[in-house]
């Protein structure tokens, strides 16, 4: 009889889990929510902190870097600051807006600066003289005589002419050289007279349709001052008056320099 020898078998062991381990925490550079505004605001703190710690592939951190990059340079080309003699808080004239150029203190300015200045204040003046005869060709005026139909405080109807102030206008649609219902806007009231309206220059501004007395229709041109020539003519009055300022101030330093090289004469006695 064979003897069978029989090995209890052990249990397998039971495998071990290991134990939880917390995801060690990204540093504050590898946070794409505070990296964006970094790059926004602090365009190099913000690229530094986007290639050392974003998870990102490396081309989108390419296209990052140009995407922001490019705007940064945007915001710095759109603000430009040119520094003179060391005051970090003067603006040349190329940084002004050309429709409010002004300078403050214009005594204390150099002789350079100012003279710079005086330039510029002629180029705009210029600028704007040219842009006032452009409207008045839009406009052109008219000298308006006839007898008053209708008036209240700021319109008056008149039976007259318009004939243009500029002989080449005589074509113009404004120009009514037979008698017909006018009306002007804003009018003189100096020169009304006896139920007339007197040699008073308008702009042309429109042509309208109206009712004569019998309830037909007639056409009607209206004449006034064009707002676009009165904006014109007062921007164009301001750059006058800065110009003359600074010119003014150039020529009392320039008599005054020649005052202090002028030679004094001894008093009388004095040898």
């Amino acid at each position: 009889m064979d003897e069978t020898t029989t090995t209890a078998e052990k249990p397998a062991p039971t495998p071990v889990k290991a134990a939880a381990t917390a995801p060690p925490a990204r540093p504050w550079y590898g946070r794409m929510w505070l990296v964006v505004p970094l790059l926004v605001f602090l365009y190099p703190v913000g690229l530094a902190a986007l290639w050392a710690g974003s998870r990102r592939s490396t081309g989108a951190k390419v296209g990052l870097t140009l995407c922001f990059g490019v705007f940064f340079l945007v915001m710095l080309a759109g603000n430009p600051k040119r520094h003179r003699g060391g005051d970090s808080t003067q603006t040349s004239p190329a940084e002004a807006d050309a429709s409010a150029r002004s300078i403050d203190n214009i005594s204390d300015r150099t002789d350079a600066e100012l003279a710079d200045w005086i330039a510029v204040y002629r180029r705009d003046r210029d600028d704007l003289a040219a842009k006032l005869l452009a409207e008045e060709a839009r406009h052109p005026r008219f000298q308006v005589d006839g007898e008053v139909r209708d008036r209240d405080e700021t319109r008056l109807v008149v039976f007259g002419l318009a004939v243009p102030m500029n002989p080449s206008d005589q074509n113009h649609l404004g120009s009514v050289m037979r008698k017909a219902s006018i009306v002007v806007e804003n009018y003189d009231q100096r020169r009304l007279m006896g139920g007339q309206y007197y040699a008073c220059q308008h702009n042309y501004l429109r042509k309208e349709t109206g009712k004569n007395g019998f309830g037909g229709s007639v056409p009607v041109w209206v004449y006034g001052a064009a707002p676009e020539v009165q904006k014109a003519r007062g921007r164009l009055a301001k750059a006058d008056e800065k110009l003359t300022k600074a010119e003014a101030e150039q020529t009392r330093r320039a008599q005054a320099k020649v005052a202090q090289a002028a030679p004094t004469s001894a008093p009388a006695g004095v040898r």
